[in-house]
């Protein structure tokens, strides 16, 4: 699906259909920016950024890199973002637990890298997406809608809107 990456006052009148799409559905979605800003490095998704944060919620969608990343024979960089001002020993256990989730891609034939930094997920997600060059950005999205949304914001909806390069999601759905 495309996406134009509306913001502001504009999103606030006309909410686009790719935002719905998120919030209502109930399988993957792979969103295309129409922006001239991004330009794929070959054929294939090639560097693909997944966010993940230690969360059963998260990991959802590992899955989906495995796949992705055999297939194109891409390399995988994961992030996890520290919330607040972690203590040495909390960032040593995200590190930790991002070498141990690489160690079962690698197992897998994967080529991963790990990274810890930033404050701000969307915010910290997106710098690194263009510093790293990727070519796809994976993260889960719980699909927040409503009055929940309009306080609390995704930091999907913020990647969306903020980064040309396309973006992987998948919905989380509870039972």
């Amino acid at each position: 699906m495309s996406t134009n990456g509306r913001s502001g006052f504009k999103r606030l009148i006309v909410d686009s259909v790719a935002s719905q799409v998120i919030h209502l559905s109930d399988t993957p979605i792979l969103l295309l920016r129409l922006s001239g800003d991004w330009h794929s490095h070959g054929t294939g998704f090639k560097r693909l950024l997944v966010a993940i944060d230690g969360s059963d919620y998260s990991e959802m969608v590992l899955p989906f890199v495995r796949l992705i990343a055999q297939h194109f024979s891409s390399e995988v960089l994961l992030l996890s973002v520290p919330v607040g001002n972690p203590s040495e020993s909390y960032r040593n256990q995200i590190e930790q637990y991002l070498e141990n989730v690489a160690a079962e891609l690698r197992e897998d034939g994967v080529q991963t890298s790990i990274l810890v930094e930033g404050s701000g997920p969307a915010r910290t997600i997106v710098r690194t997406s263009q510093a790293e060059m990727v070519d796809l950005i994976m993260l889960a999205t719980q699909g927040r809608g409503g009055f929940d949304k309009l306080m609390l914001g995704s930091v999907a909806e913020r990647v969306i809107k903020n980064t040309p390069c396309p973006v992987f999601l998948v919905p989380i759905v509870e039972e």
